[in-house]
């Protein structure tokens, strides 16, 4: 039952929210493989989060006399499989059929009730979203292959994102008629657009890994119109669709993290297209603009021999545009706190004089 008392309500979204943050830290992957803690120490961490969550605070450790545990309900067993897919996120380990079959034992005469449970809960961890849109979207040895996995975890993901809607809804009263809450949109053709939309998604994402550049759009295009380019469908989908924005991100974070890349012929081409693209996603979904922050600066470290003086300028004053744009969307604190991190540094590569005098110039 939520309080009605607004600032109760809103000290309880601030603690739910550091705690889904303290959560998505300890069991995120590390950012740099040096980093990466050995697997007892990833362990124990991973455990102490799910230990921390209320994953582990219902009631089926002690169920009521004459009442069965709920370890053997469904409710139990969605959360045993949840826990299971932070672990193996946790790991780098893919998400198996086992799994998406607890989870989501069948695509067709799909339960709407079980639907409502597993998305309840997927929104309560955003973690292990996190981790079925990386399984769905990155580019190497965690993508899916088969056709029916993805079908899965794009419905998994589409149940957590109508069930958000739902709450958003239920919270700000939108609908309430005889003290009742109205929906006022099919909640079965909403999962099952999202759904389309993130399969789409992950198919666009594979494709744009093998161009050498491609265009992008700045505003929601017709069907007809979109079928011409694989650039053109993908940032329409970014600017409808939240989940494939975030999966999109996901995509070409670990491009760029790919020495491969920056390696390849096709990196001074592609570079500037993944950057308009991550520009018109932070524009139009206000929750990837951290990662999108995050991800040029990890284009302004790279540094290619094969390329040109003038290029690998042009690429980063790039770079540095989409910085100064970031401060204007209330990123302003970040943008210069990164840079003053990378300035301080001993021997820094990534921004020098010029650079600085192009970004405050």
């Amino acid at each position: 039952m939520v309080p009605a008392f607004p600032a109760i309500r809103r000290a309880i979204s601030k603690w739910e929210c550091l705690r889904e943050n303290i959560e998505g830290e300890m069991i995120k992957l590390p950012s740099n493989v040096s980093q990466d803690p050995s697997p007892l120490a990833k362990k124990r961490k991973v455990d102490m989060a799910l230990v921390m969550s209320d994953i582990h605070q219902t009631p089926r450790q002690k169920p009521e006399p004459g009442k069965a545990s709920d370890i053997f309900t469904t409710d139990g067993a969605i959360e045993f499989a949840i826990i299971a897919l932070l672990k193996n996120y946790s790991r780098s380990k893919p998400i198996d059929c086992d799994l998406t079959d607890q989870l989501l034992p069948s695509e067709k005469g799909i339960s709407k009730q079980s639907n409502q449970k597993v998305g309840k809960i997927l929104v309560a961890h955003p973690s292990a979203v996190m981790a079925l849109l990386t399984d769905l979207f990155k580019s190497k040895s965690n993508r899916l292959c088969s056709d029916g996995m993805r079908s899965k975890c794009a419905r998994l993901v589409a149940c957590a994102v109508v069930a958000a809607k739902q709450a958003i809804a239920s919270e700000l009263d939108e609908g309430e008629e005889n003290g009742k809450k109205i929906i006022m949109w099919d909640e079965d053709e909403e999962e099952n657009k999202i759904h389309k939309m993130v399969l789409d998604g992950s198919v666009l994402c594979e494709k744009m890994g093998k161009l050498v550049n491609f265009t992008v759009v700045d505003e929601v295009q017709s069907e007809k119109a979109l079928h011409t380019s694989v650039g053109r469908q993908l940032s329409s989908l970014c600017i409808r669709c939240a989940p494939v924005a975030q999966g999109a991100i996901l995509y070409v974070t670990e491009l760029a993290s790919d020495s491969e890349f920056v390696a390849s012929a096709a990196y001074s081409t592609l570079t500037p297209c993944l950057l308009s693209l991550a520009r018109i996603i932070a524009k139009h979904q206000p929750s990837t603009r951290q990662q999108v922050l995050d991800l040029v600066f990890i284009f302004l470290r790279h540094s290619s021999t094969e390329l040109s003086y003038q290029k690998t300028q042009a690429l980063k004053e790039q770079c540095l545009r989409l910085l100064l744009w970031l401060t204007t969307l209330n990123q302003a604190l970040s943008v210069f706190y990164g840079i003053a991190q990378r300035i301080s540094k001993v021997g820094n590569s990534e921004m020098d004089s010029a650079h600085l005098r192009y970004f405050f110039s």
